[in-house]
């Protein structure tokens, strides 16, 4: 028999234990590793009940380069509703600069 907290309604395909954040739209919270799409890359863990907490973007640090766009905080976690799983954004991705001024630098390489 199961218990009543086993069971997490969806909302939209998304776990209940997932907000989305009013102002950057990105999801935040924290969920049952079980309910989420492991894709075949990684197993799911063995513990039925681990608790995987994800970031939005307001978390986030400013830009390395334009300093006033935020990037995903370094050794932290992002959840993909499209998918059903959560990204993890590893320390170095701290210098990593934001999508604006990647796009910048695209543009400029290109003339």
């Amino acid at each position: 028999m199961k218990r009543s907290e086993d069971k997490i309604s969806l909302v939209k395909g998304t776990p209940t234990g997932m907000k989305q954040c009013p102002v950057c739209g990105e999801y935040r919270g924290s969920v049952y590793a079980r309910d989420l799409d492991w894709g075949g890359s990684a197993s799911p863990p063995n513990e039925p009940y681990r608790i995987v907490t994800a970031n939005c973007l307001c978390d986030g640090i400013p830009c390395p380069r334009c300093k006033k766009n935020k990037i995903h905080r370094p050794v932290s976690n992002s959840y993909d509703p499209r998918r059903n799983c959560v990204e993890h954004w590893p320390w170095f991705s701290g210098m990593r600069p934001c999508r604006e001024c990647r796009e910048k630098e695209d543009r400029e390489k290109k003339k």
